[in-house]
């Protein structure tokens, strides 16, 4: 199955519809055009772009005990992941250029493993690691911070979560959960907006976070509100030893995420 459609606007959602297991890889392409490929041997694939303003595309697969999907979608186009089964979804934003998501025929969630509060088990597989939790911890700390890629707060949902684009292993610890990063790695830590939530760089407070507002201690963050509402936190490399705090004309103690800080 290989279909191409126009597409004009600034947001779409994937809806998954499938009685087996399976995964989509997205790409980034051309302005004003989704393609879609999709195959399931001993069954079959099929999409269609509809819904309101024409922003749901939905990919079905049945028949198969397994479907793979190839989505292409414009670079300024952000991507909401909706998976059988669940309430729950993924994101694929527009700073991301290819991304891989897979839902499992029983769990019907990609690649996530629930774990008890104070569990330091996380899942490790080839194409990363995601932990989900039962309740937000009071605190992540982050090791050897300076060795991340990148490290995005992502203030949304009903479930906290961590995941990485390889395997991490996390550790309890009297506060919360801490780990160490490895080397050129995508961390992405998902925290209710509700919920009393704090980041440390190797000990030392980078963000603190009490019913969504948001007090930034880092000169490095990007804070950004999406259009639908939930609120992303950036963190850019960061060096040896932690961050630094922001400049003295800089904006100081507590802010509300949304407004876009450079």
């Amino acid at each position: 199955m290989r279909d191409v459609y126009g597409f004009y606007g600034s947001s779409l959602d994937v809806e998954v519809a499938a009685d087996g297991a399976g995964q989509i890889r997205f790409l980034r392409g051309q302005r004003s055009r989704i393609e879609v490929a999709g195959r399931s041997p001993n069954g079959f694939t099929t999409a269609a772009l509809g819904g309101r303003g024409a922003r749901r595309l939905t990919l079905t697969a049945l028949g198969g005990e397994r479907a793979d999907f190839v989505v292409v979608v414009p670079e300024d186009v952000r991507v909401r992941i909706l998976w059988p089964g669940t309430r729950r979804s993924e994101q694929f934003g527009t700073l991301s250029r290819t991304a891989t998501f897979a839902w499992d025929a029983i769990v019907h969630h990609p690649m996530i493993e629930s774990v008890r509060p104070g569990s330091a088990t996380g899942t490790g597989t080839t194409t990363g690691t995601r932990v989900a939790l039962a309740s937000t911890p009071r605190l992540v700390d982050v090791r050897s911070a300076h060795l991340l890629d990148r490290l995005t707060i992502r203030v949304e949902g009903e479930e906290f979560s961590i995941s990485a684009s390889v395997p991490i292993v996390t550790r309890t610890t009297s506060q919360g959960l801490s780990f160490d990063a490895p080397a050129g790695a995508d961390v992405t830590i998902v925290v209710p907006s509700d919920d009393a939530f704090s980041v440390a760089l190797d000990g030392i407070p980078a963000i603190d976070m009490r019913s969504g507002d948001v007090r930034v201690l880092c000169e490095s963050v990007l804070s950004q509100t999406l259009p639908d509402g939930s609120r992303w936190l950036t963190l850019t490399p960061v060096p040896r030893g932690g961050c630094s705090p922001p400049a003295p004309d800089g904006p100081r103690g507590t802010e509300t995420v949304g407004a876009r800080r450079t």
